[in-house]
């Protein structure tokens, strides 16, 4: 029992000295951190600053610009708002014939592929009766009137 006391002893005694060493290291480099700080904080102090401009700018990822674009290309545009009129387009298409306010315009020959508003039964009296939407749907009238 004595003998572990001893070793015991000596332990702590050998713990104590490596305790007081590192205390004494930390310490040194405590002090050689602080003094480095000055050093450095000096030259910034008298040192000029240096612009920094950005040649290009910062690239974003790719895959992210392309989500974002297609994101944007699915969103739906919120429909034309146009004054609204006392009568229908049918009605006021004619009075404004008469007046030769507008005229009957030809509409453009339609490529294969028809736009999504096309009705093949929709006839547009605007258009010189073109087939395609009716007189009330008319986007060439509406916007004319």
């Amino acid at each position: 029992m004595e003998r572990e006391m001893v070793t015991i002893g000596g332990r702590r005694e050998d713990r104590a000295r490596h305790l007081t060493r590192e205390v004494h290291l930390n310490k040194q480099q405590h002090k050689l951190r602080q003094e480095t700080r000055i050093v450095k904080k000096e030259r910034l102090a008298t040192a000029p600053p240096i612009p920094y401009i950005l040649s290009s700018p910062p690239r974003e990822n790719a895959r992210a610009a392309t989500i974002a674009r297609t994101a944007q290309q699915n969103t739906r545009r919120p429909p034309k708002a146009l004054a609204p009129i006392p009568m229908t387009y049918t009605e006021l298409l004619p009075l404004l014939l008469e007046q030769k306010l507008v005229e009957v315009v030809p509409l453009k020959p339609l490529e294969l592929l028809y736009p999504r508003s096309y009705d093949p039964n929709a006839k547009c009296d605007y258009h010189g009766r073109a087939v395609g939407h009716a007189t009330e749907r008319c986007w060439s009238l509406k916007h004319k009137v």
